[in-house]
């Protein structure tokens, strides 16, 4: 069995063998990155942002997510990208530990086989971008 498959038991039925999913790949602007999928709880589209005065520049604000209060990194401020203008915002909600950090993709995030473009470190990307 390859090692990016999982074979699938359906209960006395023919197995089933499927690719194994390891990442979110997801663009800004014109840029691929890729996360860890461990790190994901979900994926939504990015509502209402409030601004955090005195925030970073790369802070967009918090957003709130069923009852949870989000902050949210704008990922082309961070990595100085333009981003596409109009269209349709998501949110990546990623778990770090027992804390929560959104990252905004201006293309619907895709679940992968494997990484491509620039593969970012979620928990040194938290303890390095996070709201303090």
């Amino acid at each position: 069995m390859d090692a990016e498959q999982k074979k699938e038991d359906l209960g006395g039925l023919e197995e089933v063998t499927r690719p194994e999913l390891v990442a979110v790949v997801f663009s800004v602007g014109d840029r691929e990155f890729s996360i860890e999928l461990k790190y994901l709880r979900e994926i939504s589209e990015l509502s209402e942002v409030v601004p955090l005065p005195l925030s970073p520049h790369y802070i967009e604000g918090i957003t709130h997510l069923r009852g949870t209060a989000i902050p949210v990194v704008n990922m082309a401020r961070l990595k100085d990208i333009s981003e596409r203008p109009g269209g349709q915002r998501w949110l990546m909600v990623l778990e770090v530990g027992e804390n929560l950090l959104g990252l905004v993709s201006d293309q619907m995030p895709d679940l992968s086989t494997e990484y491509r473009g620039e593969i970012i470190n979620v928990p040194e990307l938290y303890e390095t971008y996070r709201v303090r």
